[in-house]
């Protein structure tokens, strides 16, 4: 598979948070930390060599190089993106106590709107 190496993400102190709105994101990586939050739908997700489908209500997190790519076929579906350097994921991995799982389930989706209109 062919990926591509996303460079603007290797800014100190980048970040860059929106909701999604084409149906598929191409295979890259880059220094950079993603955060994936679905809130409506299905997306599917290929992170490394390792296929997922994450529904409403879940979420991905993917590590600094680690190859990866999005796509959904429901119009509806909503999933918002925050990636960011180290620097932006620092305080959530050190209360974690590491790097969250790739894929992880959350509740709270009143934090989403609120997280879209500061970033």
């Amino acid at each position: 598979m062919n990926y591509f190496y996303e460079r603007e993400a290797d800014r100190r102190d980048y970040y860059f948070f929106r909701q999604k709105n084409k149906p598929s994101t191409s295979s890259h990586f880059h220094s950079a930390q993603e955060l994936i939050l679905v809130k409506k739908g299905t997306m599917y997700a290929t992170i490394g060599n390792t296929h997922y489908e994450i529904e409403a209500g879940q979420g991905c997190f993917v590590p600094r190089f680690r190859p990866h790519s999005y796509s959904y076929q429901d119009e509806n579906t909503e999933v918002y993106t925050f990636v960011g350097d180290y620097s932006c994921f620092e305080n959530a991995i050190q209360t974690l106590g590491g790097v969250p799982p790739t894929k992880f389930y959350f509740s709270d989706f009143s934090l989403i709107d609120p997280m879209a209109e500061y970033y």
